[in-house]
C-alpha cells in the first residue's frame, strides 16, 4: 500500500490511540445504521419492535464479527480503558424506548444512571460474550428472541415496579 507503521503514529500518539479511534468510528456507524434503518421503518409507517431493534443490533455485530471480536479483546485486556464508559447509553435509551413501546406500556420518566447501566450492559455484555467466545450461534432466531425476552422482561419489571411505588 506504500504506507510504513511509522505514518499511522503520525496521526496517533500509539496503539490504544489507534484503537479508542476505531471503537469510536465503530460505535457512530453503528449508531448511524440504527438510526437509518428505523427512520426508514417509521417513515415507511412500519411498527417497530425490541426485535426488530435486537435484530438490527445483531446483525450490525456480526457483519463484522472479527473487527468486533479485535476490538473486545483490546478493551478487555486494558484495565485503565474508561473512554468505553457511558457509550451506551443512546442504546440504553433506544431499547427502553421501543420496548415500553412494543409492549403498549409506559414510564412516565428516563431510565436513571444505574436502570442504564444495568440494561445496555446485560444487552450488550451476551452480544459481545457470544461474539468474543463463539459461544452462541448469534444468527440463530433463538439468540434474538432470548435478547428480545431480557430487554422486554427488564423494562415489564421497571413498569411493575414504578406502577406499585405510585400506587397505581
Amino acid at each position: 500500500s506504500g504506507y510504513g507503521v511509522g505514518t499511522l503514529y503520525q496521526y496517533f500518539e500509539n496503539i490504544d490511540a489507534v484503537m479508542l479511534a476505531l471503537v469510536g468510528l465503530e460505535n457512530e456507524r453503528q449508531r448511524q445504521t440504527l438510526l437509518a434503518e428505523f427512520s426508514d421503518r417509521a417513515a415507511s409507517g412500519v411498527a417497530q419492535s425490541t426485535r426488530d431493534l435486537v435484530n438490527l443490533m445483531v446483525g450490525t455485530f456480526s457483519q463484522r464479527r472479527g473487527a468486533h471480536k479485535a476490538i473486545i479483546e483490546w478493551a478487555l485486556s486494558r484495565r485503565d480503558v474508561r473512554a468505553l464508559e457511558g457509550r451506551n447509553t443512546f442504546l440504553g435509551q433506544m431499547l427502553a424506548s421501543v420496548s415500553l413501546r412494543s409492549q403498549g406500556l409506559k414510564l412516565d420518566r428516563l431510565l436513571n444512571p444505574t436502570e442504564m447501566f444495568v440494561l445496555s450492559r446485560a444487552f450488550l455484555g451476551a452480544l459481545r460474550n457470544a461474539i468474543w467466545n463463539d459461544e452462541a450461534d448469534t444468527t440463530s432466531p433463538q439468540f434474538a428472541e432470548a435478547l428480545t425476552d431480557l430487554v422486554d422482561g427488564y423494562m415489564h419489571q421497571l413498569v411493575l415496579r414504578e406502577k406499585g411505588r405510585s400506587g397505581a
